[in-house]
């Protein structure tokens, strides 16, 4: 039988869906781990096109149908409550948005700053209708929401240093280069845990910037 749908639904759904969608401590992290920053840099992913992660709930009336079981809500969050959280912040112009709204049209402007509700109507309207990708569960119990979660969350989280060693910029260019160059030392005075973490990385990125400082200020 199968377990799950993914499709897509709008910006404008998910903001009326959002008080019927409900949260398990045992499946999400707490309220507030997301910084300002992480906001507007999923704000900015999102509405410029390059969102990647479904947001993954359970339905609770599906799942009602099939397990026969109360959960108090239309849907549970599995994965994705910030993500969901910052949407429905931004459109009730509790925190504002600095980037690229794509119009109806295909053309973009260019806000900074900007509240929801300051933006032109096109602007908005395009913004409603934008189309996410939404994982749902439709036949699980709840004693298989702790195996769903676990699947989500089974490789490690990325590290800033992850993030920053992806990017295409000179020092992340010479922090590989550097580490490539001294990778026994660094592996010798880092834990294995630390190497995980690309903390030789981070080390020697902490030692460029430091550099670059003192270049500046001479």
């Amino acid at each position: 039988m199968k377990k799950h749908n993914v499709t897509e639904i709008s910006l404008a759904q998910i903001l009326r869906q959002n008080s019927d969608t409900g949260t398990d401590p045992a499946f999400e992290r707490p309220a507030g781990c997301w910084t300002p920053k992480q906001e507007k840099a999923f704000l900015k992913s999102m509405l410029e096109g390059f969102m990647c992660s479904p947001i993954t709930r359970a339905s609770v009336q599906q799942c009602l149908r099939y397990s026969k079981q109360q959960l108090g809500f239309c849907w549970i969050s599995l994965d994705g409550k910030h993500r969901r959280v910052t949407i429905v912040k931004f459109l009730q112009n509790k925190i504002s948005y600095t980037g690229h709204v794509t119009l109806a049209d295909g053309s973009r402007v260019y806000y900074t700053n900007t509240y929801f509700k300051d933006m032109s109507d096109a602007a908005q309207a395009s913004i409603m209708s934008l189309q996410i990708m939404v994982n749902e569960f439709i036949s699980v119990t709840r004693k298989d929401l702790p195996k769903v979660f676990i699947g989500l969350n089974s490789g490690a989280l990325p590290t800033d240093q992850h993030r920053r060693n992806a990017e295409d910029t000179p020092i992340a260019a010479k922090t590989r280069e550097l580490h490539d160059t001294f990778r026994g030392l660094l592996e010798n005075i880092c834990s294995s845990k630390q190497v995980k973490s690309m903390v030789p990385e981070e080390i020697i990125s902490k030692m460029i910037l430091h550099l670059e400082d003192k270049k500046a200020s001479t």
